[in-house]
């Protein structure tokens, strides 16, 4: 097992992060990770999601297992079949004061592959922090 967690602080409402995260097709527009989106957060929904690791851009086909609408959203996507390589994303905002929330973007990977996956794992950790500081960047540009 593995696992990647990215926070940032936010200067804006948790509701204003939430808008841009939950907007999917809007990722294009400004997410360096999550290059495209589909889909809508709803539970048992498939999502389907282009990630640009390093210079290689992979498809997945998630399906959501949890939205706590405005705060949290969890999902299960996976390599193949379960057990080979199954990644659990959570995306969730949280107010910590006066128009400033936190965004965390966590991700525990499990499977037997994960050992063989080092070098992925570190792209991934890379772009975790990265789409985190571009969700900054377009809450607060639009704030």
């Amino acid at each position: 097992m593995a696992r990647i967690s990215h926070s940032i602080d936010i200067d804006a409402e948790a509701a204003q992060v939430w808008s841009v995260v939950a907007d999917l097709p809007g990722y294009a527009a400004w997410n360096p990770f999550i290059v495209n989106a589909e889909g809508t957060f709803g539970p048992k929904r498939q999502l389907r999601l282009h990630m640009l690791l390093g210079t290689r851009t992979m498809t997945f086909a998630p399906e959501v297992k949890e939205v706590d609408e405005g705060r949290r959203v969890r999902w299960l996507g996976r390599l193949w079949m379960p057990g080979i390589f199954d990644g659990e994303h959570v995306l969730e905002v949280e107010t910590i004061g006066d128009r400033r929330s936190r965004f965390t973007q966590r991700e525990e990977f499990r499977g037997v592959l994960v050992p063989f996956m080092r070098s992925l794992l570190g792209r991934t950790d890379e772009a975790f922090q990265a789409m985190n500081v571009a969700l900054k960047a377009r809450v607060e540009g639009a704030a």
